[in-house]
């Protein structure tokens, strides 16, 4: 049987590990924990990383305890714009308490609780799925006749 590959998280986590941050869990929260350790600091690097299509990042260089949360309206982008509704979230990412997983495939793989010198603090996913449009798209002036 061919090996099993490790979920994306694993790669940003085996990262974390080897600038100095230790792994634990937290069962309250029932999510995996990192404290401690340096952030990566180069915007390369750090893009490399990172283990979804879309990604959206926390890093702060000090002793502190960021936790990053996403909302998503699952809503074609026209509409939003052009609809005239507010905005309503379909979907929350938030580290632990059974809100770092979202339906449509979002994930925030571990909280980062920081330490001495900071951390990074990652929800990854896929783009959720786009909706067809129901907007009408805005009026346009006729077109002005070319002068001679």
């Amino acid at each position: 049987m061919p090996a099993r590959e490790p979920p994306p998280s694993a790669k940003l986590i085996a990262s974390e590990v080897a600038r100095g941050g230790v792994v634990s869990f937290d069962p309250i929260a029932n999510i995996r924990v990192i404290t401690g350790g340096v952030p990566i600091s180069n915007d390369t690097t750090l893009a490399q990383s990172l283990p979804g299509k879309l990604d959206f990042v926390a890093r702060w260089f000090g002793p502190a305890d960021v936790n990053l949360s996403v909302f998503t309206q699952l809503i074609n982008p026209t509409d939003a714009l052009l609809g005239g509704k507010t905005f309503t979230p379909d979907e929350f990412l938030y580290p632990g308490y059974g809100l770092n997983h979202s339906k449509s495939g979002g994930e925030i793989a571990f909280d980062h609780r920081g330490g001495p010198k900071g951390g990074t603090e990652s929800p990854s996913g896929k783009p959720p799925p786009r909706k067809p449009s129901t907007a009408s798209p805005p009026p346009t002036s006729p077109a002005t006749p070319p002068s001679s």
